[in-house]
């Protein structure tokens, strides 16, 4: 099962994330091709990728709005230092969380 995850996250990191040199639609048609996709599952398939990245774009647009009115509230409660050491820890969880991802 961890391995159909992350063989399903790689695929959709593959289409999803710009490749240098390569448009969405090279992509698109690079990964429908090693998947081998009969004609049939092209459309259906295409639209859940399209689907999903609209839907991570929209979470990542609520998730720095989050951030940043968390951020502006405890600039009303922390000092300057203090704020500073709050991002430096908060970042470094951060890291610490996502170290051993492996895509």
């Amino acid at each position: 099962m961890k391995a159909l995850k992350q063989l399903l996250t790689g695929i959709l990191l593959t289409v999803l994330i710009p490749s240098v040199g390569f448009s969405e639609s090279d992509r698109m048609e690079k990964l429908i091709d090693e998947l081998d996709l009969r004609p049939e599952q092209v459309d259906p398939f295409k639209e859940i990728l399209r689907d999903h990245r609209e839907e991570m774009k929209d979470l990542r647009k609520e998730k720095k709005e989050l951030k940043d009115d968390t951020h502006d509230k405890l600039s009303d409660v922390l000092d300057g230092d203090q704020l500073r050491k709050f991002e430096e820890i908060s970042e470094e969880e951060h890291e610490d969380r996502h170290s051993d991802c492996q895509y």
